[in-house]
């Protein structure tokens, strides 16, 4: 059977009507006056259109406004996770020049697919809302961050492997972390490696979990995906990785308390 691309033309139509109407239905629910965003504008009928093509005209203009709706958490969690994720290429890199053991490199190439994408995703969500973006280049430990700007000029930034603007985000490594996992090869590289992963992973779901706190944060459901999807993946990694070392014969490292991280200080 040939699978069809795009839904029958009534049935299409119901659909978009629906979406469209559910905001109109809530606001009559409610006793409060809807609030006004300078972003919203009313797509103007053209009578050249099918009431199909008018109904899609004005659900995209929607999508396209809800964009330009986000905190500045939102913006915040966009930033920083993309310095967070780029240390972690950092460490996977390392995982091929120093000789990781087989399963441990295939955890690591797992993790170096799923956060190139995810950073794409986010540099690509700054520039949907015309914000600076982080652009990142990698040499050993050391990592360069430059800010493109809305207006094509960049934003120098350099920083070492510890992050100097970003050292306080949970789980980052120290340069001292990242130095004895690059001098370190075999088994004793593999246990680094998995210790250090984990706690990086761990301070990216406070991360996670501090934007979903925030008031007002991850409304858009773009950015509500994104947020889940790194939750889950990193949890499920760091099951993963636990296993992994008591294989072993290593201990787990214990998620920290985050009234007593020092990193808890910090919120995106």
């Amino acid at each position: 059977m040939r699978s069809t691309p795009c839904l029958h033309r009534s049935t299409r139509l119901c659909f978009l009507l629906s979406i469209l109407l559910i905001p109109l239905l809530s606001a009559c629910g409610s006793s409060q006056p809807a609030q006004k965003n300078e972003s919203d504008r009313t797509v103007q009928p053209d009578d050249s259109q099918t009431d199909t093509e008018r109904l899609e005209s004005l659900f995209w203009e929607r999508q396209r406004s809800s964009r330009d709706r986000f905190t500045e958490a939102d913006e915040h969690f966009m930033v920083g996770m993309i310095a967070h994720h780029s240390q972690a290429l950092i460490m996977t890199e390392l995982a091929r020049t120093n000789h990781a053991g087989e399963e441990v490199m295939q955890m690591a190439r797992r993790i170096e697919n799923t956060q190139y994408d995810e950073i794409a995703t986010m540099q690509q969500w700054l520039r949907d809302r015309a914000l600076p973006v982080p652009v990142v280049s990698i040499e050993g430990i050391d990592m360069t961050i430059e800010m493109e700007m809305p207006d094509g000029g960049e934003m120098p930034s350099v920083m070492n492997g510890a992050m100097v603007h970003h050292h306080n985000m949970p789980g980052m490594l120290s340069r001292d972390q990242l130095s004895r996992m690059a001098d370190a090869t075999g088994e004793a590289f593999d246990e680094h490696f998995l210790r250090y992963m984990i706690e990086h992973h761990q301070g990216a779901i406070y991360m996670v979990q501090d934007l979903l706190a925030a008031e007002g944060a991850a409304q858009h459901p773009e950015t509500f995906r994104l947020a889940s999807d790194i939750h889950a993946d990193q949890q499920m990694e760091i099951e993963r990785m636990g296993q992994m070392l008591l294989a072993m014969g290593s201990r787990v490292p214990e998620n920290p308390d985050r009234s007593t991280d020092p990193h808890n200080d910090h919120h995106h």
